[in-house]
Parts: structure tokens; sequence; C-alpha cells
């Protein structure tokens, strides 16, 4: 039975995300081998693609979480549109290549998105909402925007459950 060196993970991940030494110089600090390291720290996020030390807490600054909520606004409304296009296509050719199964994973991505959109409307309002404060009428037009997202979301669902039924 062989026995496996103790490592100190937490030590080496302090070092590739809080340091700027390259891997290969941890990997000979620690005697860990370049390659362990390496598929450590890209599992675990420990450097950036360009090899940067990558922050523990993610996104900080206040623009790049507003710009994180775009994007998932953004991927939202790409899948009803692909979700959108495939119906109508459906529709112009006369035929159903759909099955049951086809409509329950649709349902089910549906109701994932209003949920998502839910989640993402309050992560928003508290973006923009003063630290120790309670709603206020930056709240009150978030919750406005969001409402007029639900609203739009439910008016292209209708749209897509007509021709069906």
């Amino acid at each position: 039975m062989t026995i496996k060196p103790v490592r100190d993970w937490n030590g080496i991940e302090r070092l590739c995300r809080e340091t700027n030494l390259r891997l290969q110089e941890i990997s000979c600090m620690t005697k860990v081998p370049l390659r362990t390291i390496q598929a450590r720290a890209s599992r675990n996020m420990w450097r950036s693609v360009e090899g940067a030390p990558v922050s523990r807490t993610g996104p900080s600054t206040l623009t790049a979480r507003r710009t994180l909520v775009r994007r998932f606004y953004k991927a939202i409304d790409t899948k009803l549109k692909q979700m959108e296009l495939r119906m109508a296509t459906e529709i112009a050719q006369g035929e159903e290549t759909s099955s049951a199964a086809d409509h329950e994973r649709d349902t089910r991505a549906i109701g994932g998105l209003i949920n998502q959109l839910g989640k993402i409307s309050e992560f928003e309002a508290d973006l923009d909402r003063p630290a120790g404060s309670r709603d206020t009428a930056s709240a009150a037009r978030l919750a406005e925007e969001a409402d007029g997202y639900r609203r739009a979301l439910a008016e292209r669902l209708e749209r897509l459950i007509q021709p069906a039924g």
C-alpha cells in the first residue's frame, strides 16, 4: 500500500490566488507536480485564462454585477427566441415534430425561466438599494421594470400557447 503525500491545498490555493507566482514556481516550492496544480487550479478557478490570480469573491464591483444581470436577461431572451422559432417553424410546416417529452421539457424550461427572472429581478433590486435602507423610489422603479419583464414574458408565452390550442 502506497501512502499519498499530505499536500497543503489551502496554502497552494492561497499562493495561486494571492501572488503573481507562476504555477511552475509554486510547483517547485511545494514539491507538487505542475500538472496536478494546473488541474486543481483550473478545476477550482484559482487562475484566470490569462494565468492571473482570481479573486475568491468573484465580481466585486457594482458595474460587473449589473453587467452580469444584463447577461442573464439576454440569456433568458435568447432561450425564448429559440423556443419561439422552433414552434413557429413547426406551425408553418403544418406538422408537429415534437414529442410529448419535448413539450414537457419546454414546459419545465419556461417554468425555470420564470423562476430565474424573479430571482434576477430581486438581485437587481438589491444592487440598486443603498446599504441599510429600505425600499426606495429606485427599488419601486426596479419592481415596475421587473413586472414589465414578467408581462412581456407572459405575452410571449401566450403567443406560443394560442397556436397550439
